[in-house]
Protein backbone atom coordinates (compact mmCIF):
# COMPACT_ATOMS: atom_id res chain seq x y z
CA UNK A 1 0.00 0.00 0.00
CA UNK A 2 0.80 3.57 -0.58
CA UNK A 3 -0.01 5.79 2.85
CA UNK A 4 0.11 10.13 1.04
CA UNK A 5 0.23 12.24 3.65
CA UNK A 6 -0.66 15.91 3.04
CA UNK A 7 -1.25 18.75 4.99
CA UNK A 8 -4.39 20.10 3.36
CA UNK A 9 -7.46 19.08 0.83
CA UNK A 10 -6.11 21.41 -1.41
CA UNK A 11 -2.91 19.30 -1.78
CA UNK A 12 -5.03 16.44 -1.45
CA UNK A 13 -7.55 17.48 -4.05
CA UNK A 14 -4.92 16.87 -6.44
CA UNK A 15 -4.22 13.56 -5.51
CA UNK A 16 -8.15 12.56 -5.87
CA UNK A 17 -8.44 13.76 -9.28
CA UNK A 18 -5.10 12.28 -10.71
CA UNK A 19 -6.05 8.97 -9.47
CA UNK A 20 -9.90 9.48 -8.88
CA UNK A 21 -10.03 8.28 -5.17
CA UNK A 22 -12.98 7.13 -3.33
CA UNK A 23 -13.86 9.13 -0.10
CA UNK A 24 -14.38 7.22 3.42
CA UNK A 25 -14.70 9.90 6.21
CA UNK A 26 -11.55 12.06 5.92
CA UNK A 27 -9.62 9.25 4.04
CA UNK A 28 -9.18 9.27 -0.21
CA UNK A 29 -8.62 5.65 -0.84
CA UNK A 30 -8.08 2.80 -4.14
CA UNK A 31 -6.93 -0.21 -4.22
CA UNK A 32 -3.44 0.90 -3.76
CA UNK A 33 -3.22 3.82 -2.05
CA UNK A 34 -4.67 6.21 0.68
CA UNK A 35 -4.43 9.89 1.04
CA UNK A 36 -4.45 11.59 4.75
CA UNK A 37 -4.74 14.99 5.29
CA UNK A 38 -2.86 15.81 8.62
CA UNK A 39 -3.87 19.36 9.35
CA UNK A 40 -1.52 22.96 8.95
CA UNK A 41 1.69 22.28 11.27
CA UNK A 42 4.43 20.04 12.36
CA UNK A 43 2.43 19.21 15.93
CA UNK A 44 -0.32 18.34 13.37
CA UNK A 45 1.33 16.30 11.28
CA UNK A 46 2.99 14.38 14.02
CA UNK A 47 0.48 13.48 15.56
CA UNK A 48 -1.40 12.62 12.87
CA UNK A 49 1.66 9.99 11.55
CA UNK A 50 1.51 8.50 14.93
CA UNK A 51 -2.31 6.78 14.79
CA UNK A 52 -1.86 6.51 11.43
CA UNK A 53 1.76 4.09 12.36
CA UNK A 54 0.26 1.32 13.82
CA UNK A 55 -1.82 0.29 10.02
CA UNK A 56 1.76 0.88 8.41
CA UNK A 57 3.69 -2.02 7.27
CA UNK A 58 7.67 -1.62 6.98
CA UNK A 59 6.77 -2.75 3.31
CA UNK A 60 4.37 0.25 2.24
CA UNK A 61 5.49 3.35 0.98
CA UNK A 62 4.49 6.55 2.58
CA UNK A 63 5.16 10.01 1.06
CA UNK A 64 4.62 13.26 1.93
CA UNK A 65 3.69 15.87 -0.52
CA UNK A 66 2.96 19.07 0.14
CA UNK A 67 3.83 22.79 -0.85
CA UNK A 68 7.00 24.65 0.46
CA UNK A 69 9.07 28.00 0.14
CA UNK A 70 11.73 27.90 -1.38
CA UNK A 71 14.63 30.86 -2.43
CA UNK A 72 15.26 31.79 -5.88
CA UNK A 73 17.40 29.68 -7.25
CA UNK A 74 14.23 27.05 -7.45
CA UNK A 75 11.16 27.93 -10.05
CA UNK A 76 7.82 28.12 -9.16
CA UNK A 77 6.18 24.79 -9.88
CA UNK A 78 9.52 22.54 -9.41
CA UNK A 79 9.32 18.98 -7.83
CA UNK A 80 12.12 18.51 -5.00
CA UNK A 81 13.12 15.28 -3.69
CA UNK A 82 13.98 15.69 0.20
CA UNK A 83 16.77 14.27 1.91
CA UNK A 84 16.86 15.73 5.03
CA UNK A 85 14.99 17.07 7.24
CA UNK A 86 15.23 19.86 9.91
CA UNK A 87 13.52 21.19 12.70
CA UNK A 88 14.42 23.13 15.82
CA UNK A 89 18.08 22.31 15.60
CA UNK A 90 17.20 18.13 14.74
CA UNK A 91 17.85 16.31 12.22
CA UNK A 92 16.70 12.99 10.47
CA UNK A 93 18.11 11.51 7.17
CA UNK A 94 15.57 10.20 4.70
CA UNK A 95 17.38 9.86 1.85
CA UNK A 96 20.72 9.74 0.06
CA UNK A 97 19.80 11.93 -2.58
CA UNK A 98 17.96 15.21 -2.68
CA UNK A 99 17.86 18.76 -1.00
CA UNK A 100 17.66 19.80 2.56
CA UNK A 101 14.40 20.71 4.24
CA UNK A 102 13.50 23.49 6.99
CA UNK A 103 10.82 22.55 8.97
CA UNK A 104 9.21 25.68 10.61
CA UNK A 105 6.44 26.54 12.77
CA UNK A 106 4.71 29.50 10.90
CA UNK A 107 4.88 30.58 7.13
CA UNK A 108 8.12 32.00 6.18
CA UNK A 109 8.08 35.55 4.93
CA UNK A 110 11.95 36.10 5.57
CA UNK A 111 13.92 35.24 2.97
CA UNK A 112 15.95 31.51 3.46
CA UNK A 113 19.02 29.77 1.96
CA UNK A 114 17.00 26.65 2.22
CA UNK A 115 13.41 25.21 1.31
CA UNK A 116 10.52 26.00 3.87
CA UNK A 117 7.46 23.71 5.34
CA UNK A 118 6.01 23.14 8.01
CA UNK A 119 4.59 19.52 8.48
CA UNK A 120 7.49 17.37 6.79
CA UNK A 121 9.72 16.50 10.20
CA UNK A 122 6.36 15.59 11.70
CA UNK A 123 6.30 13.10 9.21
CA UNK A 124 9.75 11.96 8.90
CA UNK A 125 9.96 12.04 13.20
CA UNK A 126 7.25 8.95 12.80
CA UNK A 127 8.51 7.25 9.39
CA UNK A 128 12.14 7.64 9.03
CA UNK A 129 12.76 4.10 9.28
CA UNK A 130 10.17 3.47 7.06
CA UNK A 131 9.85 3.23 3.15
CA UNK A 132 9.59 6.92 3.26
CA UNK A 133 9.92 9.56 0.44
CA UNK A 134 9.30 13.17 0.73
CA UNK A 135 8.42 15.64 -2.00
CA UNK A 136 7.90 19.32 -2.01
CA UNK A 137 6.59 21.71 -4.88
CA UNK A 138 7.82 24.72 -4.74
CA UNK A 139 4.94 27.47 -4.25
CA UNK A 140 6.61 30.98 -3.60
CA UNK A 141 9.74 32.62 -3.22
CA UNK A 142 8.73 33.18 0.88
CA UNK A 143 5.48 35.16 -0.01
CA UNK A 144 3.22 32.99 1.22
CA UNK A 145 0.67 36.05 1.01
CA UNK A 146 0.63 34.84 -2.42
CA UNK A 147 0.06 31.23 -2.44
CA UNK A 148 -3.77 30.40 -3.64
CA UNK A 149 -5.39 27.32 -3.02
CA UNK A 150 -6.42 27.08 -6.61
CA UNK A 151 -2.59 27.84 -7.85
CA UNK A 152 -1.22 24.79 -4.85
CA UNK A 153 -3.77 22.38 -6.64
CA UNK A 154 -2.80 23.05 -10.06
CA UNK A 155 1.33 23.17 -9.26
CA UNK A 156 1.14 19.71 -7.10
CA UNK A 157 -1.32 17.92 -10.10
CA UNK A 158 1.36 19.21 -12.64
CA UNK A 159 3.97 17.22 -10.69
CA UNK A 160 2.05 13.76 -9.94
CA UNK A 161 3.71 11.74 -13.07
CA UNK A 162 6.96 12.63 -11.86
CA UNK A 163 6.21 11.17 -8.21
CA UNK A 164 4.51 8.54 -9.36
Amino acid sequence: MTYVLTATKTEAQALVEYFRLKKKGTIFYNENMEVHISGVGVENAYSYAKKLQPQVSLEDIVINIGIAAAPHRYSIGELVKIKEVFFEGNQLIISNQGEILLTCNVPQNVYQEKIVDMEAYGFAKVFSKYNLKIYKVVSDHFEPEKVKKDTIKKLIKATLKEIF
